[in-house]
């Protein structure tokens, strides 16, 4: 049988709550650390929320503009994102992380793209959805590498099964818990 908790009376404590650190930390220190690296930056929220998968094919688009506009930065730059999203699942799936989800989302695109570009995609408290990874990176050779094992990118996106692909491509991230939770981190590199 279930056992559902109990809520308490806790009237007669008395209750504080401290924000150690802000939500955006993450990609303040991105931002920080991509300038410190000569690049041109941009934060374009730190509260995404909503399907990883839709986030991001919304990164790859503001690459493409990137690309072919320079705009809304030239590169070489950074595009950062944070927050906290998901992942709709349906049918029968495999094991993945939303931020797993968001690089091979994105990544999927990289062929049709000249330049050179990363997508990064990272739980900062290590641990990706039920996963042992913290998340995932990609670039135009974990397309290459995919091509070379026979790797249907798309088939195994609609599978929700990212991390045995970034496991097989060697494009997992892996921290380990880090002992802390201000927000997962997305971003795309071009150069």
């Amino acid at each position: 049988s279930k056992k559902i908790e109990t809520p308490k009376d806790l009237s007669d404590h008395q209750i504080y709550n401290f924000i150690i650190v802000s939500g955006d930390i993450a990609c303040i220190a991105a931002e920080e650390k991509a300038k410190e690296m000569g690049f041109n930056t941009i934060i374009l929220s730190s509260m995404f929320e909503g399907e990883s998968k839709e986030l991001g094919n919304f990164f790859i688009s503001i690459a493409k503009e990137v690309i072919v506009k320079n705009r809304p930065l030239k590169p070489p730059c950074v595009i950062i994102g944070g927050g906290e999203t998901t992942i709709k699942l349906e049918g029968s799936y495999g094991v993945g992380g939303p931020n797993q989800e968001f690089v091979l989302s994105a990544g999927i695109y990289l062929g049709e793209l000249e330049n050179n570009i990363g997508i990064v995609g990272i739980d900062t408290d290590g641990t990706d959805g039920p996963t042992n990874f913290a998340g995932a990176i990609m670039d135009r050779y974990s397309i290459i590498k995919a091509k070379e094992l026979g790797i249907s990118l798309q088939k195994e996106l609609d599978r929700h099964s990212e991390s045995a692909i970034f496991e097989k491509l060697g494009d997992n991230i892996i921290t380990g818990h880090t002992g802390t939770n201000v927000s997962d981190l997305k971003f795309i590199i071009i150069v």
